[in-house]
């Protein structure tokens, strides 16, 4: 099945239901694009042979980063840019990973769970790698938040990618080793400032608790929380962190699940495939249609919200400490440059015309309401109607295709 097809036939079917209940905005937001999506609802560019063999529409896609069909695009050039940022050094894969006690409070404070995941994570690295027990030395790190588990379950976790070394205070290259720092250190740091994190935020009347919840209840699981091991995994160390970032950007876009991972879809079930993390084993899950539109859905990330970010040697200010590095690692590697200095390539699909295989020319383009050049999606959610814009053919930087 499409990377795209099955979610999009799936939340076409039962997107009636779905509008009929009380969704937060960027549920339906999601919905509504990826429903959208490749059809005339964001409308379309006509493509015409010069020759006048004809012309074909082209439908617009939805763009949303919770849809597989749009996805490889934003990961390929999300890949690109991270590959001129990462330091030609091993790298270790670290993943922290919020205590299944914790879980009854996201829904309502996501937000801030978020940041303090992030927050922990980055914080406790820092620490514990700059101590001069464990290197003294400030590393790279990528961070990225994900909310699901291998059966769509809501499993918030950060997956970091963490250089085997960095710059000492003194400003030199420092190896970390075959070993990035033992797990018991990092687990104990990280407990320790989630815990206190909690603590603060549930004292000043901030914390937003569930209506199962008391004050009383959530100190209690606060106190729990002492007495269970967190989950903080260091991978074997990787020569480069290359593997690690491909992985990490099949999930930037495209949400949680693959169309391939599906194997069966009718009105009464859905069954996909998953890795069984324990065993290492390939296994099927079973759930009703709408039980998982409620778990996928449960993964749309709200609108606004950082789901990467970078810190340490990877932060954008850091530029010139990475190519300090680089002279160190390499004298003969290529220095990074800032990003207005590098440009990218935009590759532009054109059609091929049947009859005559030259270049088809775009004719025209109309775009839906939300999809209108120079308007927000905020800005312009609530016009209707359809823009057309006439463009000449430009073939510089083009994959041809034939029309499908």
């Amino acid at each position: 099945m499409s990377q795209n097809h099955v979610l999009q036939k799936l939340l076409s079917h039962y997107e009636p239901e779905l509008r009929a209940r009380k969704l937060p905005v960027h549920q339906r937001r999601a919905i509504e694009a990826i429903v959208g999506c490749r059809t005339e609802r964001y409308g379309h560019t006509r493509y015409a042979c010069e020759s006048g063999h004809g012309a074909i529409d082209v439908a617009h896609s939805c763009h949303h980063r919770s849809c597989r069909g749009c996805s490889n695009r934003a990961q390929h050039q999300w890949v690109e840019s991270q590959q001129r940022r990462l330091l030609d050094c091993p790298h270790f894969h670290v993943v922290f990973t919020l205590p299944s006690v914790y879980r009854v409070l996201w829904k309502y404070n996501r937000e801030w769970l978020g940041k303090l995941l992030f927050k922990s994570s980055r914080e406790t690295l820092m620490s514990v790698l700059g101590s001069t027990r464990f290197g003294g030395y400030q590393p790279g790190i990528i961070a990225s938040l994900h909310t699901w588990g291998r059966q769509l379950n809501l499993h918030p976790h950060i997956h970091c990618l963490v250089t085997a070394g960095g710059l000492s205070g003194a400003g030199k290259w420092t190896e970390s080793g075959e070993y990035l720092a033992p797990g018991r250190v990092l687990r104990e740091v990280y407990r320790a400032k989630v815990q206190a994190a909690l603590k603060a935020e549930l004292r000043s009347g901030h914390l937003v608790l569930p209506p199962s919840e008391s004050v009383g209840s959530v100190l209690k699981r606060i106190r729990q929380a002492y007495g269970v091991r967190w989950n903080v995994r260091v991978q074997t160390r990787y020569e480069h962190g290359k593997g690690v970032m491909l992985y990490l950007s099949r999930y930037i876009k495209g949400g949680p699940i693959r169309g391939a991972q599906i194997t069966r879809l009718d009105a009464r079930a859905i069954e996909f495939r998953y890795r069984d993390h324990r065993d290492g084993r390939i296994k099927t899950r079973s759930e009703r249609p709408m039980e998982f539109l409620d778990r996928w859905l449960e993964h749309v990330p709200v609108v606004g919200t950082h789901t990467v970010r970078h810190f340490g040697l990877y932060a954008g200010a850091s530029r010139r400490r990475r190519n300090q590095c680089r002279r160190e690692l390499d004298p003969q590697s290529e220095m990074e440059l800032a990003a207005f200095a590098i440009g990218s390539v935009q590759l532009r699909v054109i059609l091929l015309c049947k009859q005559c295989s030259h270049p088809m020319v775009i004719e025209h383009r109309t775009f839906g309401p939300s999809l209108q050049k120079g308007i927000s999606l905020k800005k312009h959610q609530d016009r209707g109607g359809n823009v057309q814009q006439d463009e000449k053919g430009d073939f510089a930087n083009t994959i041809c295709a034939s029309p499908p």
